[in-house]
């Protein structure tokens, strides 16, 4: 049996290949990298595919060795280094999250602007403790509570995202079938509905239905849902897309056709005085 790959974060690859691609413009092989650094040919492969971290000392000679002498071009290149190095509290959820799914936390944790849709439920960054239990106790980690606890808690940090200093301006598009859903014990969808209305008076976020009326074929081709990042510099913009196997990631030219569609659907969406109404209908009908 061949070994595993090495797990590579997103951003580890993003530094990775900025260097490729940084000798690439220079015309240099590897082997002129490896006796320039000190290193064998194979690691230097290895950091050009974000298999190996790349530590600031050598960050230091790659940017002298390819001419990297524009201080902001340094600085954007060493400030994606510390966050390569950095770590958060979804670390410690690692084995539960994946590292797919971390990059997405993570992607949470430094966006200036999310965008979010979802057709199926309430997204998870405006659960309540009820719902996101129940939604996750129905799970394949159902039959193990402790899991069941740490999922829980990991979608709850994940929620002070948008209360951190300076939040991220968050955009939420929900379908208005997963607002009808019976989730959990009664009283626990009263008890969610209740939370987006209290929800909708935070200043940084703005959270539309789309009404059943509405299902648009635009809305139709995108499945599940998806989550655009606006990131700060150094960091692209990227589109989460939601597949049963987990996230797929998008970034460069490919995520227009989802900004297009997200604006299209928030176009057709209800109001925010609508959205609010609606809500607040089915809270008051809500079982108890």
């Amino acid at each position: 049996m061949a070994p595993a790959k090495p797990t590579t974060t997103m951003r580890a690859g993003w530094l990775a290949a900025r260097f490729k691609a940084l000798r690439d413009s220079r015309g240099l092989k590897g082997s002129d990298v490896a006796d320039y650094i000190g290193k064998t040919q194979g690691t230097v492969s290895k950091l050009e595919n974000g298999e190996f971290p790349l530590t600031g000392d050598t960050i230091l000679q790659l940017m002298d060795l390819y001419g990297v002498n524009d201080l902001k071009e340094r600085n954007e290149l060493l400030q994606l280094s510390e966050e390569v190095a950095q770590r958060g509290w979804w670390d410690g959820y690692a084995s539960l999250l994946g590292s797919n799914f971390a990059d997405y936390v993570w992607m949470e944790s430094r966006a200036d602007a999310m965008h979010l849709l979802d057709i199926n439920n309430v997204p998870g960054l405006l659960q309540v403790p009820a719902y996101a239990a129940a939604l996750i106790g129905r799970g394949p980690q159902s039959g193990d509570e402790f899991q069941v606890r740490r999922l829980i808690e990991a979608r709850l940090l994940r929620r002070e995202q948008l209360s951190r200093p300076h939040p991220p301006h968050v955009r939420f598009l929900i379908h208005e079938g997963a607002l009808h859903q019976e989730v959990g014990e009664p009283g626990v969808m009263k008890g969610q509905l209740e939370y987006l209305l209290t929800a909708m008076k935070r200043t940084n976020l703005e959270i539309r239905v789309i009404p059943l009326r509405a299902w648009s074929h635009t809305a139709a081709t995108v499945g599940g849902g998806f989550t655009a990042f606006e990131l700060p510099v150094p960091f692209p913009n990227v589109v989460a897309v939601e597949t049963p196997a987990g996230a797929i990631y998008v970034e460069g030219p490919d995520i227009d056709s989802f900004t297009d569609s997200y604006n299209a659907i928030w176009a057709d969406a209800l109001s925010a005085s609508k959205t609010e109404a609606l809500i607040a209908q089915l809270a008051k009908d809500a079982a108890t």
